[in-house]
């Protein structure tokens, strides 16, 4: 869970311990801040044995798509390359960059594109 109070933000894991502490930070009213979550979506999720990870980037980029554990551990990078701009499907089959199957959990896809903009979910694989 995410709060802000003060204009400052706060980041809630289980049983209410604290994760992270964001400083607030002196923006000038003329700079507009803009969050896009890139139409990202994993479908199906919950999912058992693989989920595909969909996405859509406006411009010809270079993107990554990375996957990792509920202790925010890298698991696997799906994608670290240039792309079109348009739709784009990605299929991760639950296992780890030593193509080892995961255990049963929580998960977090990550997209990072050009080196910014970045857009976080997660999923949830059931065995």
């Amino acid at each position: 869970m995410i709060q802000f109070f003060n204009n400052t933000g706060f980041i809630f894991g289980r049983n209410n311990s604290l994760l992270k502490f964001v400083d607030p930070v002196d923006i000038e009213n003329d700079v507009n801040i803009k969050i896009q979550d890139f139409n990202m979506i994993a479908y199906p999720n919950p999912f058992n044995p693989e989920t595909t990870i969909s996405f859509s980037i406006p411009e010809d980029s270079n993107v990554e798509l990375t996957i990792f554990n509920i202790r925010g551990q890298m698991v696997k990078t799906l994608v670290n390359s240039n792309l079109d701009k348009g739709n784009h499907s990605i299929i991760w089959n639950g296992d780890n960059e030593s193509i080892e199957p995961v255990s049963s959990g929580v998960y977090f896809y990550k997209l990072i594109v050009n080196g910014k903009s970045e857009s976080v979910k997660k999923c949830l694989l059931l065995k």
